[in-house]
């Protein structure tokens, strides 16, 4: 949401150590950020990491609008936009960061409806678009919703990126830890 992200794709090894895949550059392409393959315990990518730190760093300087990763369908996307909108003026320049505000307001989250003092016009209208995406949806919790959009990009961005070896079913340790938890 507007910051500088180089992402590692670390332990890649294991990846590879049971002959599955993940195409970095898919990543790269879905997230809109450099994606890095490493192995920081063994150094492997590491250089290339931080070089690309660095690239992506001194890349964003003064008036670098980042490009946004449109995770949501288009009605949640325009919801947040509205939102957005309407909200700039109380949030001003700077750092803050007035799309993830949005996505609060949009959650319902009354944390974030407080510090803005958002009027009551703006909360009606936020009301009405939880309804609206409520029966769009089917669902009662407007939380829900967005988290199974953002689960579905999950969903999507790995269908895409990841090529598992199908001999090798059997599930690693870190695996049956996972189930355990």
């Amino acid at each position: 949401m507007g910051s500088p992200v180089v992402v590692a794709l670390n332990i890649i090894d294991e990846v590879e150590a049971r002959g599955d895949q993940i195409d970095a550059a898919a990543l790269d392409a879905l997230l809109k950020v450099p994606v890095v393959p490493t192995v920081a315990s063994r150094g492997r990518g590491v250089k290339e990491l931080m070089d690309r730190a660095i690239q992506t760093a001194q890349g964003r300087g003064a008036g670098f609008t980042p490009p946004l990763l449109e995770i949501f369908p288009e009605n949640i996307q325009n919801s947040i936009a509205e939102i957005e909108n309407k909200i700039m003026p109380m949030v001003g320049p700077g750092l803050d960061n007035p799309r993830w505000k949005a996505l609060k307001l949009l959650e319902g989250d009354k944390k974030v409806q407080e510090k803005l003092h958002a009027p009551v016009d703006i909360l009606d209208r936020i009301r009405l678009q939880q309804e609206v995406l409520k029966a769009a949806y089917g669902k009662e919790d407007i939380e829900t919703i967005v988290a199974d959009s953002r689960y579905q990009f999950a969903s999507r961005a790995v269908g895409q990126a990841v090529r598992r070896n199908a001999k090798a079913s059997q599930l690693t340790v870190s695996d049956r830890h996972l189930y355990l938890v």
